[in-house]
């Protein structure tokens, strides 16, 4: 078992995190209003956890191959429907692309990237969470954790590291792809070296809430060191369905509008909202 290293304190207050998660759970339109009555209602039901991370650190050397895309215009003649309802030809500029081989090196030092090592709660939402500072992280001692919960790693660090290679390995692409000259890139391939790998088992403060609507449970979270909020929430299909049913309306009457030639306005109007 691989002990906590060290972690970072809780920044946000209770009371704080609260308020966030009724101000965040009961705005937007389109929440049911039984969803918004639980945010008024919302009672102290919120929990202070610190949830285990892996952090990786690593010296790479890429090597990158690509086809780099220049642009470059013709002048073509194509038939058009002018405002008569004619056909015309009309000269338009066409965007045509060369192609050519590419290639080059990427040294990079990538630190603390993290990888959520607990399996309560789901990943991708863990991740909008961030950032982090590492850079405040204080060594671990057991007191930190009196009075909160605290999660242990369910990844291990075979697997963290395994996690955290691909996302430097997906940073490092996105590095070489934006060396690669020209306009646009195709077919990128990118070889790899890593070095100098180390890593830290460390835990993180995050406040989880949690409310059941219709019988099914939505999580609420918030950055215990930001305040960054993050949640789940239901959908009020009549609201959708009512706001998409307005907007056709809108829209086939003024379409109607236009078809009957009544006026200058009806036309712009038309343009406006269908973009042509």
């Amino acid at each position: 078992v691989v002990k906590p290293e060290s972690l970072l304190p809780f920044n946000v207050e209770q009371a704080k995190a609260i308020s966030l998660f009724r101000t965040w759970l009961g705005s937007g339109f389109f929440r049911p209003n039984p969803v918004k009555k639980i945010a008024k209602e919302a009672q102290a039901k919120i929990q202070g956890v610190y949830l285990p991370f892996w952090t990786f650190d690593a010296f790479t050397s890429s090597w990158w191959q690509a086809e780099a895309g220049h642009f470059y215009y013709v002048t073509e003649n194509v038939w058009v429907t002018d405002n008569r309802g004619q056909r015309v030809q009309q000269a338009r500029q066409v965007q045509k692309i060369r192609w050519e081989p590419a290639s080059g090196q990427l040294q990079m030092f990538l630190d603390d990237v993290l990888v959520p090592a607990g399996g309560q709660i789901d990943k991708a939402m863990i991740q909008s969470l961030y950032p982090f500072d590492t850079k405040t992280l204080v060594p671990y001692k057991p007191e930190f954790l009196a009075g909160w919960g605290a999660e242990a790693y369910t990844v291990d660090l075979k697997q963290g590291w395994t996690s955290g290679q691909a996302i430097m390995k997906s940073q490092i692409e996105q590095a070489c792809a934006a060396r690669v000259p020209g306009d646009t890139h195709r077919n990128l391939r990118v070889n790899t070296a890593f070095s100098k790998m180390t890593y830290k088992h460390v835990l993180f403060p995050v406040w989880i809430a949690s409310y059941r609507y219709n019988d099914k449970i939505f999580h609420f979270l918030v950055n215990g060191q930001t305040g960054e909020v993050q949640g789940q929430a239901p959908i009020s299909w009549i609201k959708v369905m009512l706001v998409v049913f307005i907007v056709v309306v809108v829209m086939v009457a003024i379409f109607l509008l236009l078809s009957q030639g009544e006026t200058a306005e009806g036309v712009n109007l038309y343009r406006a909202v269908f973009g042509v």
